[in-house]
């Protein structure tokens, strides 16, 4: 009996990290990428984030 409430709660718990694991890694990034010394927007840019594979395209306004 113990062995099997035991059993529960490690299967509780696991359940409980793995739903902190899969929807704690969602950001909404979002910006302007602007020329540093005009402070221009700059249309059309790539961008990518460090020590990630995620890239992005900037629109004609330069936002991201």
């Amino acid at each position: 009996m113990l062995v099997k409430g035991i059993r529960i709660c490690v299967i509780s718990l696991i359940l409980i990290l793995l739903h902190t694991i899969v929807f704690g890694q969602s950001k909404t990034v979002r910006g302007t990428i602007k020329d540093g010394h005009s402070d221009e927007t700059i249309p059309f840019a790539s961008i990518q984030f460090k020590k990630s594979n995620f890239g992005k395209l900037s629109d004609s306004s330069g936002s991201f």
